[in-house]
């Protein structure tokens, strides 16, 4: 049971990393807007003993593409022979971006997020509710392939901290590859994320699609350009 439950938080983790940063890894230095987004994880166990499916829909704003905030909810479970276990999360979480792409002209962006973390579980664990605290850093690099496509490789590591089970903590390794078409008019862009985490015995594949409404309001001023 304490394995199971150990693989269900990390499916949980990297269902909610998944949305930790929404927007601003893309938006340009200055540039304000807000995103729309739904994820689909796939994890698995040593053995493949353990497997879950994940879905989850987050939204998010982002001030000047330096500080994210954002709003993200949706369910997971994990399956082991006739027994089962299921959460659903909502999580809001908080993303900075200490570097930013273009400061200076930097070729890279480092990003830094936190969420606060609510499970509410159902199944053979029905009434059990938790809380964790996410953390995350990332490394990304926007590249523009043209000028309205985008594609953007990055590298991270999260860990989880349940409030109550401290021998239940989850470091991961997450590497991803976004892409990004922009619908230049109408100040959108669709975005299209795969994602691959290892937390040692645990791995987990996800996607996700979502949609960036631009503020074509604000400008970069001298205050941005190092």
């Amino acid at each position: 049971m304490a394995s199971k439950r150990i693989f269900l938080l990390f499916s949980i983790l990297i269902l909610i990393s998944a949305s930790i940063y929404a927007q601003g890894d893309y938006l340009e230095l200055g540039k304000s807007g807000s995103q729309l987004g739904l994820q689909f994880v796939y994890s698995k166990g040593a053995y493949k003993f353990y497997h879950s499916y994940g879905c989850n829909f987050s939204g998010g704003v982002s001030y000047y593409g330096m500080v994210d905030g954002g709003f993200s909810f949706g369910m997971t479970g994990v399956d082991r022979y006739a027994s089962s276990e299921n959460a659903f999360i909502v999580a809001p979480s908080l993303t900075v971006y200490p570097l930013k792409q273009g400061m200076g002209g930097l070729p890279f962006s480092t990003a830094l997020g936190a969420s606060l973390q609510i499970a509410n579980y159902v199944g053979d664990i029905a009434g059990l509710s938790e809380i964790s605290y996410n953390f995350g850093g990332w490394l990304l690099s926007n590249i523009n392939i043209v000028e309205s496509f985008t594609v953007q490789p990055n590298i991270g590591v999260t860990y989880q901290h349940p409030k109550d089970v401290w021998d239940n903590k989850i470091n991961s390794l997450n590497l991803g590859l976004s892409m990004f078409l922009k619908f230049a008019k109408k100040h959108k862009t669709l975005r299209f994320d795969f994602t691959y985490a290892n937390a040692e015995e645990f791995k987990s594949y996800g996607f996700q699609l979502g949609l960036i409404f631009e503020s074509h309001k604000d400008k970069v001023d001298e205050r941005w350009d190092w």
